[in-house]
């Protein structure tokens, strides 16, 4: 952080929480009419709950959700080792400030609703006024009410940025969610994404460009879009996947999915041989005849039918898929509303077909996570593959068998041959 000092903050910017599971943004709905090399300056007040996107999951047992998911695994442990847990997992959280080790025999994790205390950031004592408003720095710290300290860890530049290139305008500029100005909030979108919007570009043009950079938060590949080093898939075994499952893309990989595979894996952890043979083979079974659910849809969901199942993990739903997916990815700023400010994620019977072309895996990789990321913890800490499709498909307890088991079991025999 030494090298960032007195540095400005602009939308976007790259935060961690001490509690949290990942990285993650702060973000603003509507800008301040202040720019740094055309990105929306952020100031001090900027700490309500819609500036701080959630950091995944939370550690803290301060928090109710966590303290309920430890508890409840207690419960489940205790029957086999009830001497053993309380020592191994909830003296692990006794220390508020422990840092995380890989050590650790079990992480618990709950929901992340951050909940900000601090009146406005921690800005280590500058008060140098901008258009009226104290301008955020990078290094700047607010606190949650379950004890993370958040940090801003990056301008959200390109570059550090100097007060020289500070530009006023004399409107405050919408960023999202505002009828009329939805090229406007693209451009920002992009800008946020490091894309490089030009001004007056057509809503449509843009968004396209948001689209083709859904997990922009790992930035753009310098190698080859065939095969890149490093890359947790590549494409001949994504191919290959594909074709002894008898999935319906099995001649049709392209080198954009598989960038987008790579980049939704990263951003949600998704990140060991085991964590991606179960992702794998779940999807697999989820998407194998197409990305939007046939037929009626789901009518033993809730809105099952208007919002059928779409993308790889084929999410279904308004309140618990759709609604919480499409506020997310508009607060990364990756979707650019419709003309009337609405969200086409949730448009009503046509949101299926828009995650599907704009966000198949990305709705995948969110669906995986969006439980706390119960999931990652589980496999963490040594879980079975049945064990982890119970959280997925196993109904409200997490105890019924998972829906196409049989399938899904053979499906991931062969992810686990394949993704080694």
């Amino acid at each position: 952080m030494a090298d960032l000092k007195d540095t400005y903050v602009v939308h976007g910017a790259c935060t961690t929480c001490t509690c949290g599971m990942r990285k993650s943004r702060t973000v603003l709905e509507k800008s301040h009419g202040v720019f740094l090399k055309d990105r929306a300056l952020m100031t001090v007040n900027d700490c309500k709950p819609e500036n701080i996107i959630c950091f995944g999951g939370c550690y803290s047992m301060e928090n109710p959700d966590t303290a309920a998911e430890a508890q409840k695994i207690q419960m489940d442990v205790e029957k086999d080792c009830p001497n053993t847990f309380t020592d191994t997992v909830m003296n692990f959280f006794a220390k508020k400030d422990q840092k995380e080790s890989s050590d650790a025999p079990l992480r618990v994790v709950g929901i992340c609703t951050p909940k900000i205390i601090s009146a406005e950031w921690d800005n280590g004592g500058n008060t140098v006024e901008v258009n009226g408003e104290v301008p955020l720095l990078a290094g700047a710290k607010v606190y949650c009410l379950y004890g993370g300290e958040i940090e801003i860890i990056d301008s959200g530049q390109p570059e550090a940025g100097d007060m020289s290139q500070v530009e006023i305008s004399p409107h405050s500029v919408p960023l999202s969610g505002s009828p009329g100005s939805n090229a406007e909030s693209a451009a920002m979108g992009a800008a946020a994404a490091g894309l490089a919007a030009i001004s007056g570009m057509p809503k449509q043009a843009v968004a396209g460009m948001i689209g083709a950079s859904k997990a922009s938060n790992y930035g753009k590949s310098k190698t080859s879009d065939v095969e890149r080093a490093g890359d947790l898939v590549s494409k001949l075994q994504l191919e290959d996947f594909f074709t002894q499952i008898g999935h319906f893309q099995a001649n049709a990989v392209t080198d954009t999915m598989v960038k987008d595979l790579n980049r939704m894996l990263e951003k949600y952890e998704i990140n060991t041989p085991e964590k991606i043979a179960m992702f794998m083979a779940t999807i697999g079974h989820e998407s194998k005849t197409a990305l939007v659910e046939g037929g009626v849809g789901n009518t033993y969901v809730v809105d099952g039918v208007d919002y059928r199942g779409g993308g790889y993990s084929q999410i279904t739903g308004y309140k618990f898929n759709y609604k919480p997916f499409a506020e997310q990815m508009e607060k990364e700023g990756l979707v650019a509303l419709s003309s009337d400010g609405s969200n086409p994620i949730t448009s009503i019977g046509g949101g299926a077909e828009y995650v599907a072309k704009n966000f198949a895996w990305e709705a995948a990789g969110w669906h995986w996570t969006a439980q706390g990321n119960i999931i990652n913890t589980r496999i963490d800490r040594g879980e079975d593959f049945y064990k982890v499709s119970q959280v997925i498909n196993g109904g409200p307890s997490y105890t019924g068998t998972p829906n196409g088991w049989n399938e899904r079991n053979h499906f991931y025999g062969i992810a686990q041959n394949i993704f080694k």
